[in-house]
């Protein structure tokens, strides 16, 4: 744990650095830590008022983090792809995203109308426990005897992540991790590991994707590519998104698969402009059905600024475009 005299000196080795924006004080803390965290956010913010704190927190702790703190940012740590018949986690894509949506949730539900800006980390790792190898593209193999833990995310579940993140009316991401475990061929020869679930070891090599956004040679993964590629598609809409709100007014009902059109209103006024969602973004009907995800200001219904999403439900590319101007009937 950091000492009080040693933050002036932290802060100091950061100095005027944009590279630094702000300060990770802990990583999942208990509960019992959490007034702690809040005396570190103040010794800070003494010594550092242009730079914010957060710590990232576990999902069961996260509900907690605004009320005990006065962190400016509360960010819930969300990995919920984990590998096939793993009794530690959602076993499947369906009970994966609604752990994610749910998590998340919980967190925008807790912080309440608090100023404080909700964050999710989400994750691009695999993890494997017992004899491991990397292959010739830097995927973590599992050999036999091996328990996969957690999988490495698709390309798609990549995307998804970061749409989930914004749908959840959340307004930052972070993935871990960047670096993955370096090679080592002690990994490959290391025996089971000593779980009391050992019906669930792996008989066969079983290859579970990369083990970060980057691979041990410091070259990108295409998860990190496919990261990047959405980022740039959300740069422009930086603004909108940090004032989106959330309203329980019926905006609209979609049945797949089927083509609709719904706006939803901004306190933004913009000039046109456009943002596609690929191919696999995750847009079902019940996303919509009672407003829960929609990002729409009451105040503004009669307005002069809205957002118009074409949502195609069966798994085509949506457009979203911003306007200025009243929506014509």
């Amino acid at each position: 744990m950091l000492k009080w005299l040693q933050v002036p000196r932290v802060v100091n080795l950061a100095g005027e650095s944009d590279t630094v924006i702000g300060w990770v004080l802990s990583d999942e803390p208990p509960m019992e830590a959490l007034p702690r965290m809040e005396q570190l956010r103040q010794r800070f913010h003494e010594a550092d008022p242009g730079r914010f704190c957060l710590v990232v927190s576990m999902w069961p702790q996260t509900p907690h983090v605004p009320e005990k703190t006065n962190l400016p940012v509360v960010c819930v740590d969300l990995y919920p792809f984990f590998g096939p018949d793993d009794p530690n986690g959602p076993p499947t894509d369906q009970a994966s995203q609604a752990f994610f949506r749910m998590n998340a949730h919980r967190m925008v539900e807790a912080i309440g109308e608090k100023n404080v800006v909700p964050w999710v980390m989400g994750m691009c790792f695999s993890e494997i426990w017992g004899p491991r190898k990397y292959d010739a593209r830097w995927h973590l193999v599992g050999r036999p005897g091996s328990y996969l833990h957690w999988r490495c995310p698709s390309l798609a579940e990549m995307r998804w992540q970061v749409w989930e993140t914004l749908r959840s009316r959340c307004k930052g991401i972070i993935i871990y991790t960047l670096a993955p475990e370096p090679p080592d061929p002690k990994t490959e020869n290391l025996p089971p590991p000593d779980v009391t679930w050992t019906n669930v070891l792996t008989g066969s090599a079983t290859d579970l994707g990369p083990n970060a956004l980057t691979n041990p040679d410091c070259t990108p993964t295409p998860q990190l590519e496919e990261l990047g590629s959405v980022y740039q598609r959300i740069a422009s809409h930086k603004e909108l998104i940090r004032q989106w709100k959330a309203t329980a007014l019926l905006a609209a009902e979609v049945t797949p698969p089927a083509r609709r059109r719904w706006s939803i209103l901004s306190t933004v006024k913009r000039s046109r402009s456009q943002m596609t969602l690929p191919k696999g973004t995750d847009m079902e009907p019940s996303h919509c059905v009672q407003g829960k995800g929609l990002f729409l200001n009451s105040q503004q219904m009669k307005g002069d600024s809205y957002v118009e999403m074409d949502l195609r439900t069966n798994g085509y590319p949506a457009v979203i475009s911003s306007f200025r101007g009243r929506r014509e009937q």
